[in-house]
């Protein structure tokens, strides 16, 4: 069985998380959302992503801190 391509979405607006997820999920995707990079980093350690799709201001760490 083929794995689907896997993104997580950190953005701390809601309304981007739920676009990007939706339009990510249509185009096939499996997609996780955090709303912070704290949140990414433990979505990080449970898991193996593809891509992450960073906003570069968050609160608490940056996106670039992130990355």
């Amino acid at each position: 069985m083929v794995k689907k391509p896997s993104i997580l979405v950190v953005d701390d607006e809601k309304g981007i998380r739920d676009l990007l997820e939706a339009m990510l999920g249509k185009k096939g995707y499996e997609v996780a959302c955090q709303m912070d990079g704290e949140g990414a980093l433990r979505a990080l350690d449970k898991g193996d992503f593809d891509l992450v799709i960073t906003d570069l201001r968050l609160s608490g760490m940056s996106g670039e801190e992130l990355v």
